[in-house]
């Protein structure tokens, strides 16, 4: 088969979308079908062009047997809401350069799968679908217009109305919905996709790779903490919608046991 990708994030980002989206690019390279890639140059979680592609524009590198085809966008280095809004735009019209030859050229795509967020990356790959009779997968990490909501980043409820509104009708239009939570699946049921057409892809692990490790390899002299502390770990991205003010007051709940040792490790934005 023939497959096109579409997405904000791709290898090499370790961490986040582009490291699921990089291995499920690379896995169906490896099943023998011809892969093409459209998406940004790593930028994440240091919200900076890693040195390996800054200064560059759009051009094409192989990677894992894909072809990836890179845009040059917006990356701001203090997120912000308006700013994300810009920097997201920014890559849609971007990939334009890209998008523009595929609906002319005589080659065809068997599938097109989009990657959410943003949501509105959709809409090109809906059009594409339409216009080539090909299907259509929308994958969604995350529900970007509920969490916007969620944590008042956007207030105006007519603004809000007309987001849910364009997202759903993106949902709406693919061939399939797929998601990574049984709770997003159902929240994904709930904005009116019928559950014949969606499906559940988790992320995954290399469980060889990453596993648990003997006590005399741990970073606990590291972290200063005792072989008797008992630790608590959050791990990840360091962004308003993490909610980690919720570690904060669990921190404070057990401030008389000092075994009890929080430690928070990550960066990004939100």
């Amino acid at each position: 088969m023939k497959i096109l990708l579409f997405g904000i994030n791709y290898s090499p980002e370790l961490t986040g979308i582009g490291k699921y989206t990089g291995e499920l690019g690379a896995w169906m390279a490896q099943q023998a079908h011809e892969v093409e890639v459209i998406t940004s140059h790593p930028y994440y979680p240091q919200w900076s062009v890693h040195p390996s592609h800054k200064g560059k524009l759009w051009f094409t590198e192989k990677v894992e047997g894909a072809a990836v085809h890179r845009c040059p966008m917006y990356v701001p280095q203090k997120v912000t809401s308006v700013k994300r809004i810009i920097h997201e735009f920014s890559f849609l019209i971007s990939s334009l350069f890209y998008w523009i030859p595929i609906f002319f050229s005589s080659k065809k795509f068997d599938l097109v799968f989009c990657i959410a967020p943003p949501f509105h990356l959709g809409f090109i790959p809906f059009l594409y679908a339409k216009v080539r009779g090909v299907p259509f997968v929308n994958h969604v990490h995350d529900l970007q217009v509920d969490a916007a909501k969620d944590l008042g980043m956007i207030k105006n409820e007519r603004f809000l109305d007309m987001l849910f509104k364009a997202e759903r009708y993106v949902l709406q239009k693919a061939d399939r919905v797929t998601t990574i939570s049984p709770g997003m699946l159902t929240k994904i049921q709930k904005k009116g996709i019928r559950s014949d057409k969606t499906s559940l892809i988790p992320n995954w692990v290399d469980a060889v790779e990453i596993a648990p490790l003997d006590s005399s390899e741990s970073l606990r002299k590291e972290f200063g903490l005792a072989e008797e502390d008992k630790v608590i770990l959050y791990a990840g991205n360091l962004g308003e919608k993490q909610g980690l003010d919720l570690i904060v007051s669990a921190a404070q709940a057990f401030q008389k046991q000092k075994e009890i040792q929080f430690i928070v490790v990550g960066s990004g934005g939100w």
